[in-house]
């Protein structure tokens, strides 16, 4: 019985990391787009964005969960990898910059460099070295900007636009001057949908392939 239930989270495990393979040649398939075939804007051009950065805020026990470069994986927001507060007291001190929105996109600028999350619950507070996108433009799903953030079109002119030889880093002028295209809304939504469905697949822990190896890992101990 113990032998069957390794072998199936095997098996599982295996399908996750060939999925995670075919996910990333999509996505970087789908936003790949040639100069001139759509329209490109700079980041601070198409965005509003809010630059966390200032004192480190004083941590509390409980209050209002602090989400730190740490939190922020590639596509998601993972509060269980490291748990911090800020109490509620100090919040609107914290983000005096900026509230963040359902839907607004962080990218953290260093420790790691590049990561980028889509904030799913307004009551959070913001760290350094995390920048915070909104589209301005009318035409710009927040969706699609996450999607082509974590590209390999996009992380690699970050990387070559960083700066750094053993921790890379990269400051939010040079960040804002990247470039992101603008295909039509109908494209956007078809490339989001698709994306979607893949991000669950390959990332949710609600329902996707990381939910049931959790599960069967539980079972398999318990």
């Amino acid at each position: 019985i113990l032998d069957a239930m390794t072998a199936h989270t095997a098996e599982l495990t295996a399908e996750l990391t060939a999925r995670k393979k075919q996910y990333n040649y999509y996505r970087d398939k789908l936003l790949s787009f040639e100069d001139g075939e759509v329209e490109w804007q700079r980041l601070i051009d198409a965005c509003d964005y809010v630059d966390y950065r200032g004192k480190t805020p004083v941590k509390t026990e409980k209050g209002v969960f602090l989400v730190t470069a740490k939190n922020i994986r590639m596509g998601y927001i993972d509060y269980a990898a490291s748990e911090e507060f800020v109490s509620k007291e100090d919040y609107s001190v914290v983000m005096r910059r900026g509230l963040p929105k359902n839907g607004d996109i962080l990218i953290t600028t260093e420790a790691p460099c590049g990561f980028v999350a889509q904030v799913d619950r307004e009551n959070i507070a913001l760290a350094q070295r995390v920048i915070k996108y909104r589209s301005k433009n009318k035409k710009l799903s927040n969706n699609f900007i996450k999607h082509y953030l974590i590209s390999s079109h996009f992380q690699n002119k970050l990387m070559n636009a960083a700066t750094g030889s053993t921790v890379k880093g990269i400051k939010g002028s040079k960040l804002h001057q990247l470039t992101i295209p603008i295909p039509s809304e109908d494209e956007q939504a078809r490339i989001v949908t698709i994306l979607d469905k893949f991000d669950a697949l390959t990332t949710s822990f609600s329902e996707g392939l990381p939910r049931e190896i959790e599960l069967r890992n539980k079972h398999f101990f318990f």
